[in-house]
């Protein structure tokens, strides 16, 4: 198998040698117009092995830096008939988009922080919860990386409060993995009493107007390390965001006053 190359197309090089590869027997018309067609040859294993294989080829060739990975879970609509059984992973639930009126499905997917590339995806059914599915991801992460970048414990996981459970926190805990999480701030409130004074500037360079300050705290059973930070640029742009809300709010009120 030749490794692509940043001037061949990878969609084109994963087609004529890994699927081809995997699913021999799959349509040679892998196209918008037979898509679902070709898409029936293949099997979730196979998929999972394409994938593996394909960002397997991705890190080797342009050297990837995979000490940063970072997690995020979504779903999206789909406009599937609510009669139709052949898609069951179409479920409905939490709509992010706010269409609860169509059948969703979930993703979740990891990328690096070396440029922002998909490294690992898992689609999962739209009524179930995200943070049900953060074992399966790093079950899956520490198994797969394991053979394709070696020694997982060179890894560090991010991820949202999204994520946040005794049982997640446990479970990557005991895992090689290290990892950066985020905590709801309402759930910390010394943490929030802390004086601004006290917070020291991080890199005016780098990250203009971002300050923080170091503490430790206890938090979904372990004792942790925190950073809280404060961005001047991000908390103007939330006050106007505010204030335009606020009077909005009043506009609608002196309205209802008035009648």
């Amino acid at each position: 198998m030749v490794a692509p190359t940043s001037k061949l197309n990878f969609a084109q090089w994963a087609e004529r040698t890994v699927v081809d590869r995997l699913c021999p027997v799959r349509s040679k018309a892998l196209d918008h117009r037979r898509f679902w067609d070709a898409m029936d040859q293949l099997t979730p294993e196979q998929m999972k092995d394409i994938e593996e294989r394909v960002t397997g080829v991705i890190i080797e060739s342009f050297g990837v830096d995979l000490s940063g990975l970072v997690l995020d879970m979504t779903n999206f609509a789909t406009y599937l008939d609510s009669a139709n059984t052949k898609a069951p992973i179409a479920q409905r639930g939490h709509a992010k988009q706010k269409r609860v009126d169509l059948r969703l499905i979930g993703l979740g997917l990891i990328v690096s922080t070396d440029g922002g590339i998909p490294l690992l995806s898992h689609a999962y059914p739209g009524n179930r919860a995200d943070v049900s599915q953060f074992p399966v991801m790093v079950k899956d992460l520490v198994e797969r990386f394991g053979r394709i970048a070696g020694d997982v414990d060179d890894l560090t996981m991010v991820y949202d409060a999204g994520q946040d459970s005794f049982s997640n926190q446990s479970l990557i805990q005991e895992s090689p993995l290290h990892f950066v999480g985020s905590l709801p701030p309402t759930r910390h409130k010394d943490l929030l009493v802390i004086a601004k004074s006290d917070y020291v500037t991080v890199d005016e360079e780098r990250f203009p107007g971002v300050t923080a300050y170091e503490s430790r705290t206890t938090a979904l059973g372990g004792e942790y390390r925190v950073i809280l930070t404060h961005s001047e640029n991000f908390f103007d742009k939330q006050r106007r965001s505010f204030t335009q809300t606020l009077a909005k709010a009043q506009r609608q009120l002196a309205s209802i006053q008035a009648r």
